[in-house]
Formats: structure tokens, sequence, C-alpha cells
């Protein structure tokens, strides 16, 4: 689309793998919950970017790590020191993305365990963190119409040791994560096959 402004025409492209803001959604703008228990969360930034293949890095102070459209992570990444940077593979899918929400955070001190799944119907799309190396940890979670979860299960862990990558596997994608050890140091994913 050209719109014209005096003598300067401006092209505007919209493209789902360039837009920014979301799969339909935004995280929710920072705040500050009350002290104690799940409240005492603070939720994500508005910043974020949609990719298929692999996003950026995410960290702290870092825009969230979100697939395009019907894409789900088939690969989850983190190098530096405890895991401090995060980056999904991202692959297109059957799914017809619908709703989009985002999990309290949590962390290594979270309790009760395990970590946080999505709702029923709604899939892992994205990965956000706060804190120091990435401590405390939230998933967008969208939900998508043609394909349900099936055949669930939790992943092994998986840290920045040898080159930090861990392959969900084939017709396999996440739904969850949890993690354990100083700053979330180590994730594992619940994985479901659709």
């Amino acid at each position: 689309m050209f719109i014209k402004s005096g003598s300067l025409a401006t092209v505007l492209l919209v493209g789902s793998t360039l837009m920014f803001g979301g799969c339909g959604g935004e995280v929710p703008e920072t705040s500050e919950a009350e002290p104690g228990g799940d409240e005492s969360v603070v939720l994500g930034t508005t910043k974020q970017a949609v990719y298929s293949g692999w996003t950026p890095y995410t960290s702290d102070g870092l825009p969230a790590a979100v697939c395009d459209g019907s894409s789900l992570p088939t690969q989850v990444q983190c190098r530096g020191r405890y895991c401090d940077d995060v980056r999904l593979n991202c692959q297109p899918t059957a799914g017809v993305p619908g709703g989009v929400t985002w999990t309290l955070y949590f962390s290594d001190e979270t309790y009760p365990p395990p970590g946080r799944t999505c709702p029923d119907g709604a899939w892992m799309t994205g990965f956000t963190c706060l804190g120091d190396y990435c401590d405390r940890v939230s998933i967008q979670c969208t939900y998508m119409s043609n394909i349900s979860p099936k055949n669930c299960f939790w992943s092994g862990w998986h840290s920045e040791e040898n080159l930090g990558v861990l392959t969900f596997g084939p017709n396999v994608y996440p739904r969850g994560a949890w993690c354990k050890g100083d700053y979330c140091d180590s994730l594992k994913y619940y994985l479901c096959s659709p």
C-alpha cells in the first residue's frame, strides 16, 4: 500500500515475519504485583518480534522470542552463563492461530513445580525472561485450531553445555516449560504431538 505525504511516498509493508507486536496479541505491559505466592510476578514487556526459523536470542531486557503465525518451536537453544540467552527455532504447522496469552513468571524457586504449561488447546509460541541470567521465565501460549495435543511428556533437562541445543523430535512441539538450578540454569519442556 502506498501513502502519499507531500512529495514523499511511504511504503508500508506488513508481513507476518516482520510484524512487531506478536501473533494476535501482545506481551502485557510491565507491572509489579503484590508480594506473595504466584501473584508476585512481573509481566513481560510489549517489545517482541515474530519469526519463522531461528529467532534472535532473548534475555533480560531484550524483546521476547516469538514464533510467527502458525509456527511452533522445534528446537530451543541457550548460551551464556546459566543459560542466560535463549532462542527458538520456529517451523510452520497446520495449526490456525487464535488468542494469545502469557503464563505467570516462574523460576527455580517457584512452588509447587513443575513450571508452567499452556491452557488446553494452546501451544508454546514464545519465551521471555526477567532478572539476572534470565532467572524468571514466562512462555507465550497461542490457541491453535486444527491441532490437538496427544502423547505428551517432559523432555530431558538442557543448559548451555554441549552447544545448549535441545531438539524436540519429529512432529513434537512444546506446551510448557520448567526450570531448575541457580538462575533457572537448566530447562525442560512439556512436549506433545499434534
